[in-house]
């Protein structure tokens, strides 16, 4: 069983603007759910099998329009920095996000097939451990825009796939393109302010998005 003290991290694409983030295939061509178009909405989810985060079991998952998904509470609508007391959480992109302007949010529980396989094959490759995922849960904010008035608003998509073998528990973030930044946060918070940080503008020493609005492309793999 993997360490809960010490996290593995993998960064499985270097920040590239021409790499193609391997995400897990979405929307309703593939089974999905798609989201309510509701602005600072929360879905209580309740997965067909609880699942362990730093060794905790958690029957219910808490997604957010806004880029987080929390597991003991619903997260606020703006985002903060970690670590902080609550909610247990992680955020691929943890910001004021407006679907209504632009975006979908697409999720689905994943429990056998392909797609399974291939989460297992990301986790066993990129972190050089024995793991068949029995589970996983996928989220995609495809198209996202930031809470804004103005034309041609920056658009954001990103995924996060949560997946155990009732034992091991993993998150993969994938980021395809992402042309604003805003107030975001970003990471893990959990019990006992274990965290890992991945970026965050409360913390200005890096930038996924530069001056001239590139496009980074990139993937994380954790063991949580």
């Amino acid at each position: 069983m993997l360490s809960k003290i010490s996290f593995k991290v993998f960064l499985l694409y270097t920040l590239c603007n021409k790499i193609v983030a391997d995400f897990i295939p979405y929307g309703h061509g593939n089974g999905d759910y798609e989201f309510p178009l509701r602005d600072d909405y929360t879905l209580l989810i309740s997965p067909n099998y609880p699942f362990k985060f730093f060794n905790k079991s958690y029957s219910s998952l808490y997604l957010s329009s806004n880029g987080i998904v929390s597991f003991d509470k619903a997260a606020s609508h703006l985002p903060s920095s970690f670590p902080r007391e609550s909610p247990v959480a992680i955020a691929p992109f943890w910001a004021d996000i407006n679907i209504i302007k632009s975006g979908q949010i697409f999720y689905r529980q994943v429990l056998s097939g392909s797609n399974l396989e291939k989460i297992g094959i990301e986790i066993r490759q990129g972190l050089s451990v024995s793991f068949y995922p029995r589970w996983a849960f996928v989220v995609t904010w495809f198209e996202v825009a930031p809470y804004q008035n103005f034309a041609n608003l920056p658009k954001n998509t990103f995924q996060l796939v949560l997946t155990n073998d009732f034992l091991n528990s993993f998150a993969i973030l994938n980021y395809k393109t992402l042309e604003w930044e805003g107030n975001f946060s970003a990471g893990i918070n959990a019990v006992n302010s274990i965290l890992v940080f991945l970026y965050s503008l409360f913390d200005s020493k890096k930038k996924i998005v530069d001056s001239s609005r590139s496009l980074y492309t990139f993937s994380f793999i954790l063991g949580i």
